[in-house]
Order: C-alpha cells, then sequence, then structure tokens
C-alpha cells in the first residue's frame, strides 16, 4: 500500500478511511498488515548451543516457549542491544 501511495512509511491516517474503520476483526489485520508491510524483518539461524541456551532464558522468564515469547524475549534483547 505505501508504494501505491508514494510514502516509504505510512500511518494509520494515510489509510483511506473506509479501510480504518475496525468494524470487523478482519478489518483490523488489514490495517496491520498494510502498516506493518515494509518494516525490517530479521530471520537468523541459530546454532543448537546457542539455541538450548536461549530456549532455556525464554522459558524460565516467560514460563514456557512459544513463538509469541521467542519474539518477545529478540525483541527484549535487540531494545537492550541499541539502548548501549
Amino acid at each position: 500500500m505505501s508504494e501505491f501511495l508514494g510514502k516509504v512509511e505510512i500511518k494509520e491516517e494515510d489509510l483511506p478511511m473506509w479501510l480504518r474503520s475496525k468494524d470487523s476483526a478482519f478489518m483490523g489485520s488489514i490495517v496491520k498488515w498494510f502498516l506493518e508491510e515494509m518494516l525490517m524483518r530479521i530471520e537468523i539461524v541459530l546454532p543448537r548451543d546457542l539455541q538450548k541456551k536461549f530456549e532455556e532464558k525464554v522459558q524460565k522468564i516467560y514460563g514456557k516457549v512459544s513463538a509469541a515469547n521467542i519474539r518477545r524475549a529478540a525483541l527484549q534483547a535487540i531494545k537492550e542491544w541499541c539502548e548501549k
């Protein structure tokens, strides 16, 4: 959507009003997709020993290893690294 609007980054107010009306969860998902489509994605392959340590830390801090908790832990680590 942002490429069609001629913008690198878009904000919710840049989207058409009909799209922004969040009458259903489906429309909210579409808005979220348009706003996040141009954001950076990071994919990494962890060596087995680092994977095991990471999973142990996630389990200890968040209670269980899940995709959401792995994402939360990775974002927290990136934020802390960037603040240093």
